[in-house]
């Protein structure tokens, strides 16, 4: 099996013979595999992996404004600001609306790579087949 999320894996493992059968490019087959056929997996894991670094920089930017606020007063130079652990603490707890374009949804290599042999290898199978008549 893969490092993949299971959604993913399943979606990929379930759909590649269907994909391989109607998309004769296998570069394409792969890019249409995880780009739309599997898209709403790929999109749910990496919104998920994306909301969990948001989350751990957000408590790492409170604990470190929370150090902040005990040592000094917050910098009142706009260069500082930019890296005020408590404006960076307040931006990572922001609560995103995603959509189909953002870069969440974009398939992690690992997807393309496991559909990408999939497919390769019902490719493979078939012309063993036909060799084989």
């Amino acid at each position: 099996m893969t490092g993949l999320a299971s959604p993913i894996a399943e979606c990929i493992a379930t759909n590649a013979a269907k994909v391989e059968q109607a998309v004769a490019s296998l570069p394409e087959a792969t890019q249409f595999l995880v780009d739309s056929v599997c898209a709403a997996p790929i999109s749910a894991e990496r919104e998920a992996e994306f909301r969990a670094r948001s989350q751990m920089n957000a408590e790492k930017y409170k604990q470190l404004c929370e150090i902040q606020k005990q040592n000094r007063q917050p910098s009142q130079n706009s260069d500082e600001e930019d890296s005020d652990p408590c404006r960076l603490a307040a931006y990572e707890s922001t609560d995103f609306p995603w959509t189909i374009f953002d870069s969440v949804t974009k398939a992690p290599a690992d997807a393309t790579s496991y559909a990408a042999k999939l497919l390769l290898e019902l490719r493979l199978s078939h012309i063993k087949r036909t060799d084989q008549h």
